[in-house]
């Protein structure tokens, strides 16, 4: 399996994340996945329509809902290549339909035709391909996690199916009217020829089959994301893929860099081959010049007898110059154009003929060395990001925290509160302003909780997100204030359910006691 080539955003997802993800790619992808759809079912439902008696209807129907598990490898065919960017027409997908038959295409209309959790299976089934225990033990390690989540999506996608059905079915029966409407309906079962309840038993029948139809990629699109998200848990793919991308960065910089290099060198090469045409003409007009000189030895005419040369060596032997000899062994650069008097003809050519070869060779890698550090350099540059703060001293006090202003749309500062404000909730409660009075109760339990629980509230943060901050540092009575503060709140905001007044009361009277233990004005 190449995941380097999955066009989904692959990353860690709660079980609900996934089935989101799964919606967004039928609604990427509908141009491929509705039209083979489409195709496939019109195959036998025309002629089944065409061919059987009236009296058939709604058992082609019926056979229409049997048969949908053959519709749904089909979709999921179509979705796990486009998941990784393979795009196929509708014949296409088609033609690939009995070899996705192959497979339990009697078990997918007898035993697990009934299953929950079909949807999520599929894809082992039909994309593993696993069979025996070996699929049963692969099921079981899958399923385990999101064995609810799939029930669940099964069952809340067959009511929208059939509440789409019913819906859609009403808005033309308010179009009919009354006189024709009751034995329309009681007969709509049992339609006879020529009659309107045989158009009624149609109109059903295209109804049910055309919401199927569009609910059923959903369906299979949300089973497959959740089995990819749960995948993705089990195997890494998230780390997988983003070990790729970086080891795909570093190969396209290398390869640059490389090219860099390379032009770098040649360049380094012709101009040390020009200066070494230059050097050596100056050097042979200089050898050329000044010749060579060699030393003369001085003979005298007459020699010394033997006491007398006796005794100019003794001079010599103990004079300043030769007084204190000693001898030392130490490594020295041999100078280039050095050389050794014992040296033979052919070592002194061949020391002569490599002579430039290793200065061009010691050349190149003098410039190699330089580019090197150079390259050292700018990468140190570009990534000082990641590691310049490592130089700094660590600092021991922390970002100052800036509490937001405003939270839900409600100013949180602290002067924006009365002076109190249980007697002020009080009265707005009197005069049946219920969601003001919450709303006062509720900011100033978001100024406690900033000024004096110290708790970093960010903008981003929800009313779930708050109480699981406050419960890690509040003591009990505090929690289960704001806990119940919290829910009034919620339900008076987002669903405009009025708080009983017992509810209230209790906030009232429990303000300072359970909660607000210090005054928020101070």
């Amino acid at each position: 399996m190449q995941i380097e080539k999955i066009t989904a955003n692959i990353r860690l997802r709660s079980s609900w994340e996934a089935v989101d993800l799964g919606f967004s790619m039928v609604q990427t992808g509908w141009k491929s996945i509705y039209p083979a759809l489409i195709i496939f079912n019109l195959l036998y439902l025309v002629p089944a329509f065409l061919l059987l008696p009236r009296e058939y209807y709604l058992m082609i129907v019926l056979f229409f809902w049997w048969v949908k598990p053959y519709s749904h490898r089909l979709i999921l065919h179509i979705l796990s290549q486009n998941l990784f960017n393979n795009k196929l027409t509708a014949m296409q997908a088609i033609r690939a339909l009995p070899s996705l038959l192959r497979y339990s295409s009697l078990g997918a209309l007898t035993f697990r035709r009934f299953s929950f959790s079909r949807g999520f299976n599929l894809p082992i089934w039909q994309l593993e391909q696993l069979r025996g225990k070996a699929r049963a033990k692969r099921q079981d390690v899958l399923l385990s996690a999101v064995h609810s989540e799939a029930i669940w999506l099964t069952v809340g996608l067959f009511f929208i199916e059939i509440i789409l059905t019913w819906s859609v079915l009403g808005l033309f029966f308010l179009f009919i009217p009354e006189d024709y409407l009751e034995p329309i309906i009681k007969n709509i079962f049992n339609p006879e020829l020529g009659s309107i309840e045989t158009w009624a038993t149609l109109l059903f029948s295209f109804i049910f089959i055309l919401v199927t139809l569009a609910i059923e990629p959903f369906y299979i699109a949300a089973n497959f994301a959740l089995y990819i998200n749960r995948r993705t848990q089990l195997e890494a793919w998230d780390l997988e893929l983003s070990f790729r991308h970086i080891a795909k960065r570093l190969q396209a910089a290398t390869k640059k860099m490389f090219s860099v290099v390379l032009v770098m060198m040649l360049a380094t090469l012709m101009s040390f081959i020009f200066l070494s045409d230059n050097s050596y003409a100056e050097s042979a007009d200089e050898n050329i010049e000044i010749p060579e000189t060699s030393e003369v030895d001085y003979l005298p005419e007459a020699r010394l007898d033997v006491s007398e040369s006796k005794k100019v060596i003794t001079d010599i032997v103990h004079s300043k110059d030769l007084k204190g000899e000693k001898n030392t062994i130490e490594w020295r650069l041999k100078e280039l154009d050095e050389s050794d008097d014992n040296e033979s003809e052919s070592a002194r050519a061949l020391r002569e003929f490599l002579k430039p070869i290793a200065l061009f060779f010691a050349t190149i890698f003098e410039y190699a060395l330089w580019i090197l550090l150079a390259f050292a350099i700018l990468t140190l540059y570009l990534t000082r990001d990641r590691w310049l703060y490592l130089l700094g001293s660590e600092s021991t006090d922390e970002d100052e925290y800036e509490a937001p202003k405003i939270l839900f749309g409600m100013d949180v500062r602290k002067e924006s509160l009365p002076e109190d404000i249980v007697k002020e909730a009080q009265l707005l409660w009197q005069q049946e302003k219920a969601r003001e009075s919450l709303s006062l109760l509720y900011r100033g339990a978001l100024v406690q909780l900033l000024t004096q629980e110290k708790i970093p509230l960010e903008n981003s943060h929800t009313e779930g997100d708050i109480l699981k901050l406050s419960a890690k540092s509040m003591t009990e009575n505090k929690q289960q204030y704001l806990t119940r503060l919290t829910k009034e709140w919620q339900l008076i905001a987002y669903a405009h359910r009025k708080p009983k007044d017992e509810s209230m009361t209790w906030l009232f009277s429990h303000w300072h006691s359970d909660f607000a233990t210090k005054e928020l004005a101070s």
